[in-house]
């Protein structure tokens, strides 16, 4: 639930404000400036997707392991209840919102608004929804929430990840890091990149 007197990111439509039908289409030509991107708080309803979008993140990692299906199930869902027993504890307020393309459920965004920071904490998107630009999208949006509030937008991501590149992008500077990690945040006055 959004706090009183925060900004809450519009809706994303296309320039006529109306949604299309060619989600499909716009996916294979690696397109999706015309979709409508819009969140939603998520809901009990919404976990088997929640673990679908989970488990769609460990894909490769998952198939090395040369399991079996009901072996690689059940140990995806007892780390997706793990995580999400360790974000419930670690960001209390956090709000978790349902990404949806054209009014499919996408992926996910994690956020939590504290006194002196906006924190990302996740954002994932199903496979065929990766690489168009949706991250971009949301990630502008919360830039120009964590600007009206005057507070930095801040994350964590691994190294190893392909999204530091986004982030490198979008403006976000790296202000400390370890062997794995690499914590980043957008301040106000930053140019969000065109």
């Amino acid at each position: 639930m959004p706090r009183p007197g925060r900004p809450v990111p519009a809706p994303l439509t296309n320039a006529a404000g109306r949604q299309y039908d060619n989600t499909r289409k716009r996916r294979e030509e690696g397109r999706m400036t015309d979709a409508t991107i819009e969140t939603a708080s998520a809901t009990s309803e919404d976990e088997a997707f929640l673990f679908e979008l989970y488990g769609s993140t460990r894909t490769e990692e998952a198939e090395a392991w040369g399991w079996g299906d009901r072996e690689r199930e059940a140990f995806l869902l007892q780390q997706f209840q793990c995580q999400q027993r360790a974000y419930r504890l670690q960001y209390p307020h956090a709000e978790c919102r349902i990404i949806r393309c054209d009014g499919s459920k996408a992926g996910r965004i994690l956020t939590e608004e504290g006194p002196d920071e906006i924190r990302v904490i996740d954002i994932s998107l199903l496979p065929p929804y990766r690489g168009l630009r949706i991250g971009t999208a949301l990630l502008r949006r919360w830039q120009a929430v964590a600007a009206v509030c005057g507070k930095p937008l801040t994350l964590h991501v691994l190294r190893a990840n392909r999204a530091l590149r986004l982030y490198d992008r979008l403006g976000f500077r790296t202000v400390s890091g370890d062997e794995a990690y690499v914590a980043m945040e957008w301040r106000r006055g930053t140019p969000i990149p065109g």
